[in-house]
């Protein structure tokens, strides 16, 4: 198979997702989940918003301390209501995506605590890459599905 693995000369990549992304894509996208990753756990040529290992140190500080105005937490909402609302084949009615974008809007600070994945990228066709992001190691997956990864950390 042409997998992601062979094309990016390595065999894992790593993502920093949060609990609420997770619930959501396990509740409403039959656990299908969007996922920007890196093929290192700390890749320093990327910037801190690509960098698993920085946004999980961020995310862990933030969660803990209950920073509710911390502008990483105003970034995720709208980042997770833009995944919602926009989603390519949507599975979701207007109604069901308004309940969301509620969820997400008056989720608790805690709600947006960090897990680190181990993305299997030998398990995934190269077609599945959808995107290069800015940063020399950041790439997309438009979609992943839970037997290609493992939790870290919780």
């Amino acid at each position: 198979m042409a997998s992601i693995s062979a094309h990016l000369k390595c065999e894992y990549g790593y993502s920093c997702q949060t609990w609420l992304a997770t619930y959501i894509a396990d509740t409403y996208f039959a656990s299908r989940y969007r996922t920007w990753f890196s093929t290192r756990l700390n890749p320093t040529h990327n910037g801190l918003s690509s960098n698993p290992l920085k946004l999980y140190e961020e995310l862990d500080v933030i969660t803990s301390k209950n920073d509710f105005n911390h502008s990483r937490i105003y970034q995720l909402r709208s980042s997770l209501i833009d995944w919602v609302a926009g989603s390519i084949n949507n599975p979701l009615n207007a109604s069901t995506i308004g309940y969301i974008i509620g969820v997400i809007t008056h989720a608790p600070v805690r709600s947006f605590r960090p897990e680190i994945w181990r993305i299997e990228l030998g398990n995934i066709h190269v077609t599945r890459l959808r995107s290069l992001g800015q940063y020399p190691d950041e790439y997309l997956l438009a979609t992943l599905y839970m037997h290609e990864f493992m939790k870290l950390t919780d």
